[in-house]
């Protein structure tokens, strides 16, 4: 009964830290703060290193604008760490490989969006100093 009890701790705690880390993520927290969470469950719970959700909070962590090798190096990572479901992991690699794919798209049409934008208002500042200009010249 005590051992049950040991794991479920274990299980309970590991989950919490992973959830944090998730949550971290999504909010935008640095790389850096978020890694500090995991390497210290990690350093307390070397056994954590091999369950999936530790690697997807890794996969999760590098940015949009990292290569996708990085992402695929993790999974590999997570293969050879025998990390368990590893077909969860692979669904989560799929996600975040689509969420880099579409925020690449977002983020093309954003830099269309800027330009068009850009050469609106440097057209309309052209027409307001010819404008300017012609009305200071009938002065």
């Amino acid at each position: 009964m005590a051992e049950e009890d040991e794991q479920r701790l274990f299980t309970e705690k590991v989950n919490k830290t992973f959830s944090k880390c998730l949550n971290l993520i999504n909010e935008g927290c640095p790389k850096e703060e978020v890694l500090v969470t995991l390497n210290d469950l990690i350093k307390n719970i070397p056994d954590a290193k091999k369950l999936v959700k530790h690697w997807i909070c890794l996969a999760r962590i590098e940015p949009l604008t990292s290569p996708i090798e990085n992402i695929i190096a993790v999974y590999e990572k997570a293969i050879l760490a025998g990390a368990q479901p590893i077909e969860e992991m692979r669904h989560a690699v799929v996600d975040i490989l689509t969420m880099k794919s579409q925020e690449k798209v977002k983020f093309g049409e954003n830099i269309e969006e800027a330009c068009a934008t850009k050469e609106q208002i440097q057209e309309a500042t052209i027409d307001n100093i010819s404008v300017n200009l012609g009305s200071e010249n009938r002065k």
